[in-house]
């Protein structure tokens, strides 16, 4: 009786469950946090530079990561270029694996900042390719 009992009880949490987690590490993401996809790019691994324009995404932000998808990518580093002409290096110097996200980057300054575009730098890949680069920004809380 007891074991019957403990399986309807799983049966009904796992049921429960299922409605309350989201489904993918995207969804995950977007409920539990502020951050906001800037802009994307398919970038030639063949290369060895890439500028990923924001464009008219109005916002403040007091941080940056990237995403990359598709392939990994060696980043070297990358530079946040700000609407006021400011500007601010990262030296990233890892892999990024594909769906992973790079160390996340915390803009200098006491207030958040409207980003205008990231410039990339990374290792080219012999085998050449193409990978998905995403810039993501973290609106002030």
């Amino acid at each position: 009786m007891k074991t019957l009992f403990f399986s309807a009880a799983m049966l009904v949490a796992l049921f429960l469950q299922s409605f309350s987690l989201p489904t993918s590490h995207f969804e995950c993401e977007a409920a539990f946090s502020n951050w906001d996809r800037l802009g994307k790019k398919n970038v030639s691994l063949r290369a060895e530079k890439d500028v990923i324009n924001v464009g008219l995404y109005e916002g403040f932000f007091n941080a940056v990561k990237l995403r990359t998808k598709g392939k990994s990518i060696y980043m070297l580093d990358f530079t946040v270029h700000f609407k006021n002409g400011g500007q601010q290096k990262v030296v990233v110097n890892k892999m990024i694996r594909s769906g992973s996200y790079s160390p996340e980057l915390q803009l200098k300054g006491s207030n958040p900042r409207v980003i205008r575009k990231v410039s990339l730098r990374y290792r080219k890949n012999t085998a050449g390719g193409t990978a998905t680069v995403e810039v993501w920004g973290k609106h002030r809380p």
